[in-house]
């Protein structure tokens, strides 16, 4: 499986404080920041286990949704719903989708 698995569930690991803090504010943007983090792990999973197109698929799929994690998390600061995240998580959301835009990359 790709090390971007990892660091996603180490990305959802980091979420845990942020997330309980932004389900108190806006629990709609919560539960799509959710869904959104649960793609990414999920999508990784499933295309590690793909080949060709299929696997490309799964990780487009994924880096759609971190990116959507990625909006998400600036939407909540803009709205002022989480003023302190700490950059590691946007540090660990980028670092997915870059391993993933290299792998799909590979299937064009």
């Amino acid at each position: 499986m790709l090390r971007a698995f990892d660091i996603a569930v180490g990305v959802v690991a980091e979420l845990r404080p942020v997330m309980q803090r932004l389900e108190q504010v806006d629990s709609d943007l919560a539960r799509q920041l959710r869904r959104a983090m649960n793609g990414v792990a999920l999508n990784i999973a499933e295309g590690s286990h793909a080949r060709g197109k299929r696997r490309a698929l799964h990780y487009t799929l994924a880096m759609g949704s971190g990116r959507e994690a990625l909006a998400a998390l600036v939407t909540a600061r803009a709205w002022g719903h989480l003023p302190e995240v700490p950059d590691r998580i946007d540090d660990g959301l980028r670092h997915v989708i870059a391993i993933l835009y290299k792998n799909v990359g590979s299937y064009r």
